[in-house]
């Protein structure tokens, strides 16, 4: 009998990223807080037949070989871990932009994979799961549960945080995307932050919004901002509207703004030049 289901896939945005060091086979060693939002991607799991045939169907990456999407990998590394005969169609909607920081394909792999277990009842436990997810992305074991939390290592382990407030977040995507390699490569060539986690979570913890902006950055946006002047234009201008938490997302290109009020959020962008693509979401 056929399955079909729907799946919410959600982006994420990097209050705070510092660079810690490198780690043996050459990735950086992270601290980060990361919060989840409510702009998503839609996950449609379709299977039917007992055939091992996998097909991955996303408008908005149609230039890319389906065998080099993601969520492909994803269910090609389970096929082989579970030995499973199922033909699977997984066909996405994209709403989370790419090449943004937000996450977007790790949150997609994530998503599929927790689908595939539950569809066709998988013997497979969630430290097993995330290893297989970290064979496809550091940030991919986060989207298995999206929460506020602390994440070190490459981005898997993970420490859910309490934050006392709710906030409303606007994303502005530049045209442009940036390459999370090529951000990497050169992120060493600059100096890193005095980027204080320890307080930041405090700050999250006590609802102290003051302590929170002195206390959160990205240690990549230097990186970023040498090849891409505009993100640092787009920082500054949030902040020069009083929306002092804001920042660069992940390797960028997205810069985000947190507001307890939304309405400030939705000044800025009538504001904005409109070649601007913006998101007004929450934080889960």
């Amino acid at each position: 009998m056929p399955i079909s289901k729907v799946y919410k896939s959600p982006a994420k945005i990097n209050i705070l990223l510092k660079v810690t060091g490198i780690l043996p086979g050459g990735f950086h060693s992270l601290e980060m807080i990361n919060f989840p939002l409510s702009l998503c991607d839609d996950i449609s799991i379709f299977i039917d037949g007992n055939e091992s045939q996998t097909t991955v169907v996303c408008d908005a990456l149609a230039d890319l070989p389906m065998e080099k999407n993601i969520c492909y990998k994803a269910i090609e590394l389970l096929r082989s871990r579970c030995g499973f005969d199922a033909n699977i169609t997984v066909t996405i909607t994209k709403n989370i932009p790419s090449e943004a920081g937000l996450g977007g394909g790790s949150s997609n792999a994530a998503t599929t994979l927790v689908a595939c277990r539950e569809l066709l009842d998988l013997d497979v436990d969630d430290e097993e799961l995330s290893n297989i997810g970290l064979q496809l992305g550091s940030d991919v074991p986060y989207f298995f549960n999206p929460v506020v939390a602390k994440l070190t290592g490459k981005g898997e382990v993970i420490s859910p945080l309490k934050a006392k407030n709710k906030y409303y977040c606007l994303l502005i995507k530049p045209s442009f995307g940036l390459s999370t390699k090529a951000i990497y490569s050169i992120c060493d060539s600059f100096g890193r932050l005095n980027i204080d986690m320890d307080k930041a979570v405090r700050a999250l913890e006590n609802g102290d919004d003051t302590m929170l902006a002195e206390n959160i950055g990205n240690d990549l946006q230097a990186a970023a901002c040498s090849l891409r002047p505009e993100i640092n234009e787009l920082v500054t201008l949030l902040r020069t509207n009083g929306i002092y938490l804001s920042n660069m997302t992940g390797s960028g290109s997205v810069v985000f703004g947190l507001s307890k009020d939304k309405e400030p959020l939705i000044q800025i962008t009538n504001k904005l030049n409109p070649e601007l693509s913006t998101y007004i979401c929450e934080v889960l």
